[in-house]
């Protein structure tokens, strides 16, 4: 986010929040992909690539770049956070390394640790990234308690069903530390936002880890993980190279098994392909939990009369849902602003696209539909 008010805090892409456009550029779900998120109202295009390298008994490891540039127009130094978290559930552990917790921040890259016993022991690196990066500095006490050259680290621990709520669990944070800087600085001398909207430095164990990192201006920085049953640990070296080959051999696929047909083969219409199919593609998820279902059958449902949203208003109020479930879900999305879930009407539509280019996961996909 840039940083000059809670507002401005990102966790999803909403279309209400000053989204230009965002999806996938190029996406193989068995190689990754490159997506872009073009957010206007922070004036910020981020381009994240997405790698998986298999290897090992579990799955293999995986890593993204992200890449940060402010929008033509902006401020060149503008300040932005960035937030990545993780969290464990079931059995198992992680933790932060926590030399550094009598510090004020790590310096270089901060490494996360754990174990679960479906991917064995493994390891996180958040990557400071390239000598290029800079970071504000100002003219404030609080610049000398809390630096913003390195990251900041919070582990916390919270009851796992509440770990799907990470925006809750940082703002959380974030409000203890912004009530401590008022108390110490009042509001005559309140720090900057960019040094103000920050968690306190606090790495060890727990169950919900928060990295965050201040820039000023464009950035990048890797988030790396390796399996520790993997052949060797995951390196930026080594997710340079599988970002180039998996952008070329999702360019060589494409134009192999979905080749542009005249008058849509110049570049333009061929970008415009790619990223209709990757969206598609990038779009398919797996779905776990529970359903609030409404088994009533009112006829103000059906919506057959005039002034049919009252009744279906009046409906809704009266209605006693029930939690059926869990259940598990394994389907494209129709509309991933609007309708990110399934939708068993549109499933034939999708198929045929998904079919010409991937049939292995085309049958996967109509199997597990069958099954379920």
């Amino acid at each position: 986010m840039k940083l000059t008010s809670t507002e401005d805090f990102r966790h999803t892409c909403e279309q209400n929040e000053g989204m230009a456009g965002y999806g996938w550029d190029e996406y193989d779900i068995r190689k990754g992909g490159r997506e872009t998120i073009h957010d206007a109202g922070n004036s910020l295009d981020l381009t994240i690539d997405f790698i998986k390298v298999p290897g090992g008994q579990h799955g293999g490891s995986w890593g993204f770049r992200v890449k940060g540039t402010p929008r033509e127009g902006a401020d060149p130094d503008q300040p932005i956070t960035m937030i990545f978290y993780s969290t464990l559930e079931g059995l198992g552990h992680l933790g932060a390394d926590s030399s550094s917790a009598e510090s004020t921040g790590v310096e270089g890259n901060v490494k996360l640790e754990g174990y679960s016993t479906e991917l064995g022991d493994f390891a996180i690196d958040v990557t400071a990234g390239p000598e290029t990066n800079s970071h504000p500095r100002y003219d404030h006490p609080s610049s000398t308690d809390k630096p913003l050259d390195r990251s900041i680290v919070a582990s916390v621990a919270f009851p796992e069903e509440q770990l799907w709520q990470a925006k809750g669990i940082f703002f959380t944070q974030l409000k203890a530390e912004v009530d401590e800087a008022l108390e110490e600085y009042g509001k005559e001398n309140i720090p900057p936002p960019a040094q103000l909207f920050t968690i306190k430095h606090k790495p060890g164990q727990g169950n919900a880890h928060l990295v965050q990192k201040v820039f000023s201006g464009a950035f990048e920085f890797d988030v790396l993980f390796s399996s520790s049953s993997a052949p060797e640990p995951l390196t930026s070296e080594t997710l340079t190279k599988e970002i180039d080959d998996a952008s070329a051999s999702f360019s060589e696929t494409f134009e192999q098994l979905l080749p542009p047909q005249a008058p849509f083969d110049s570049p333009k219409y061929s970008s415009f392909s790619k990223a209709m199919l990757s969206n598609l593609i990038g779009g398919i998820g797996f779905f776990h939990g529970d359903d609030l279902v409404d088994r009533s059958a009112n006829p103000a449902y059906e919506e057959e009369n005039e002034g049919f949203w009252e009744e279906t208003a009046e409906a809704r109020a009266a209605a006693q849902p029930s939690i059926e479930g869990p259940k598990e879900l394994f389907t494209c999305v129709p509309s991933r602003p609007f309708f990110p879930r399934g939708f068993l009407w549109d499933e034939g539509f999708h198929l045929m696209p998904v079919i010409e280019y991937d049939t292995d996961l085309a049958y996967v996909y109509s199997c597990f539909r069958v099954i379920y």
